[in-house]
């Protein structure tokens, strides 16, 4: 393993001007492309807006969905005399 001379500088980066001047070239260059910022960050937040609301939709009817399964559970247990001698899960789907 070869150690690094501290006193020895790195090789100076042509491209590595200042960041503002790097940030404005990518600027102008973006406008001669036509991107427009605003309209990207805006497509960028409803598309997180929208994924926000399809986990909300999806959670909700799932909690919907095993709501109603316990209850029919639930309701299963309270129809038999004794436990578990009279549970018919596809017939009592139906009530």
């Amino acid at each position: 393993m070869t150690k690094r001379n501290p006193k020895r500088r790195a090789a100076p980066n042509p491209l590595a001007g200042s960041r503002t001047r790097r940030a404005r070239l990518v600027s102008e260059f973006e406008q001669e492309l036509g991107v427009d910022h605003d309209e990207r960050a805006d497509a960028a937040y409803r598309a997180r807006r929208w994924l926000i609301i399809k986990t909300i939709i999806v959670w909700a009817v799932a909690l919907i969905l095993f709501a109603i399964a316990c209850f029919k559970l639930y309701e299963m247990g309270q129809n038999v005399e004794k436990p578990f001698t009279n549970i018919d899960p596809v017939g009592d789907i139906m009530r």
